[in-house]
């Protein structure tokens, strides 16, 4: 789950008259990552040669594609229904004369009508959907023949030769097995373990990630959009899946505004299981279904443990929750007085804990992706760069964040105070018998760092590098404040959804101030509606 699938190679030798067929079904099954026939030619020298393109199939296709284009554009637009495509066999020049014939008569048959429009008409609609069919399988038979180009020939057998998920390569095979009648011949090579960088036979398997678990396919395309792990790096997905509706959830912690969530999400995880057609806006809203459903949860457990609020209301969350609170940061007691939750930590008038969670957050993300780029150097055979990247890196982040953490800093902590912190060397905020100032616990990892990587790499490269992850640490530290910026955007809008007085409706009605108490809801529902929008 933490690594990409593990892949298999495949390679098939198919007789000449089956070939188009076995390449047909293997697209159609999509599980096959072709290999060039060119990159392995050294392996087949002197018993097989690559196929090569053949001029007669391109231009008979490029003119096909041209007829089509055109008779498409006189036709105009079409509606054309979602239907199953037929399925063609045989060699891929029968299939193009096949398409051929057909065009031809459809030409023919539209020539006819052209000129009357009540005909034209009908022709539009009773044959216009076989010219896009048509269309569809020019282009299934092109890509067909781009692959054979890829293969390698042997006499009358064809050389095919491709990667798959090892679960998955006996569907591979089955397949092959039968689109050729079971005239086909096979052999199976799984990847080697990495020595020094490098594959076994210089070959480096694809990687293919594919998550179909509820919990984590919605993230695939967050970690991919920043680039696939190679196939011995680990997989972050199922990770993410686990810290991002965590880290929503403290910055939308509220149990109205998750319920609202989880109802919108279990709305659109329905249209999404029912195939109903979406406006284009809302389509991403409707694939992701499933992560909103999960942020919606976070929400939910956070506002009900930690902040204690309903719709933004403390008031209305004594009615979930009357009980009184079971722990509060240290330091941080005053917060029982204003939230009744079982863990207060934190409230729009008294912030200052959100934000000290924000940037332990962000000490246990880096590190955690610090770790992670040490391992994947590590198992990749990358030693020296993993202790001098990501290895380094981490002595002098995890000291400034030990460091942070014994401190302890509270509301209470003077500026001043701190900084001369820093130079004692008996600190009694750490309670650690320290034998040098903190100061020197930082620049010690720094310093060696700078000189390690001008030593092994460029000079003026390590220091700018050294310099650039000292950089990193702090901003990347400081940009996990957003999650304490968000808390007070989510919690202030809420708060002036309650502040025309929604909390004391009943009373304005008991008074007779309709008209306050009508204001109050509206208010009420525009502030909540900003925040759910």
């Amino acid at each position: 789950m933490l690594r990409p699938a593990r892949m298999v190679k495949l390679c098939f030798a198919v007789l000449e008259d089956y070939v188009d067929d076995v390449l047909r079904a293997l697209g159609k099954l999509g599980v096959l990552q072709f290999i060039d026939f060119s990159t392995t030619a050294h392996e087949f020298e002197g018993v097989a040669s690559p196929v090569g393109v053949s001029e007669e199939f391109v231009s008979k296709v490029a003119s096909l594609t041209a007829r089509l284009e055109s008779i498409l554009s006189a036709i105009g637009e079409v509606k054309v229904e979602a239907r199953q495509m037929p399925v063609k066999s045989g060699p891929s020049m029968k299939v193009v004369a096949d398409i051929e014939k057909k065009l031809s008569e459809l030409e023919a048959a539209y020539a006819e009508v052209k000129d009357k429009p009540e005909e034209a008409k009908k022709f539009v609609e009773e044959k216009g959907p076989e010219l896009y069919v048509l269309r569809e399988l020019l282009e299934v038979e092109r890509r067909v023949h781009d692959v054979k180009v890829a293969c390698g020939k042997a006499g009358r057998m064809f050389i095919i030769q491709g990667w798959a998920p090892e679960t998955r390569a006996s569907e591979v095979v089955k397949t092959v097995a039968e689109a050729s009648e079971g005239l086909y011949l096979y052999e199976e090579a799984r990847a080697e373990a990495r020595h020094g960088g490098h594959e076994h036979g210089g070959e480096q398997p694809p990687t293919h990630i594919e998550h179909r678990n509820f919990l984590t396919r919605d993230y695939q395309p967050f970690v991919t959009a920043f680039g696939y792990p190679s196939y011995h790096e680990i997989d972050p997905t199922a990770i993410m899946a686990i810290t991002f509706p965590i880290w929503f959830g403290f910055m939308f912690g509220d149990v109205g505004h998750g319920i609202l969530l989880l109802i919108g999400g279990l709305y659109f995880y329905w249209l999404k299981r029912s195939g109903t057609k979406v406006p284009d806006l809302l389509d991403p809203v409707v694939k992701g279904s499933e992560l909103l459903i999960m942020c919606a949860i976070s929400s939910i457990i956070v506002g009900y443990l930690f902040y204690g609020a309903f719709f933004g209301s403390h008031e209305w969350f004594k009615l979930i929750y009357p009980g009184k609170p079971i722990a509060t940061p240290a330091g941080y007691e005053y917060l029982a007085e204003e939230v009744n939750c079982p863990i207060p930590l934190g409230s729009l008038h008294h912030p200052l804990f959100v934000l000290k969670l924000s940037i332990y957050i962000a000490f246990f993300q880096i590190i955690l992706g610090l770790l992670l780029d040490f391992f994947n150097k590590a198992s990749s055979g990358e030693v020296k760069h993993a202790v001098l990247g990501p290895g380094l890196w981490l002595w002098l982040y995890g000291t400034l964040a030990g460091l942070f953490i014994a401190y302890d800093m509270n509301p209470t902590t003077r500026i001043g105070t701190f900084l001369r912190d820093l130079f004692a060397f008996n600190v009694e905020e750490l309670g650690l018998p320290l034998p040098i100032p903190p100061l020197m616990l930082i620049l010690i990892p720094f310093v060696i760092m700078i000189l390690a990587r001008m030593l092994f790499e460029e000079p003026i490269e390590g220091f700018g590098s050294s310099l650039e992850a000292l950089a990193a640490s702090v901003s990347n530290t400081v940009s996990y404040a957003r999650i304490f910026a968000f808390f007070l955007v989510h919690h202030a809008i809420a708060e002036l959804g309650l502040f025309a007085g929604i909390e004391l409706r009943h009373e304005l009605v008991v008074h007779g101030s309709y008209g306050a108490a009508g204001l109050a809801v509206i208010i009420f529902v525009l502030a909540t509606t900003l925040i759910m929008t």
